[in-house]
């Protein structure tokens, strides 16, 4: 991702709204502004995403595996929280690294 690009951040429907076209909107209106400045268009991706996105031009580019890190200026509190939930495994989770070439291109 060396080269200019959009980056879809933080999209997500409310699921009381979800199967409404409310998603493809918002991200059709992204795609048309990439198109106009004629730039790949990437996003993190969870899991439950992977087919909207693959299904929108998206193409699997890679799984990274988030983990945050609690730094030791936040305190033994913290560090003793992230163990707790490191240990029931409700801080690990994978995204998958998307991208939609340009429309010029299909690499």
């Amino acid at each position: 991702m060396g080269k200019p690009h959009v980056l879809i951040n933080i999209c997500f429907v409310d699921p009381e709204r979800r199967h409404e076209g409310v998603g493809n909107r918002m991200l059709r209106w992204g795609l048309n502004k990439a198109d106009e400045m004629n730039l790949e268009t990437w996003v993190e991706s969870s899991q439950n995403g992977r087919d909207f996105y693959k299904a929108n031009g998206f193409l699997h580019v890679e799984d990274e595996i988030l983990d945050p890190v609690v730094a030791e200026s936040d305190g033994p509190k913290l560090a003793d929280v992230k163990e707790i939930w490191y240990k029931k495994r409700l801080l690990l989770f994978m995204i998958d690294i998307m991208k939609r070439p340009t429309r010029e291109n299909d690499d």
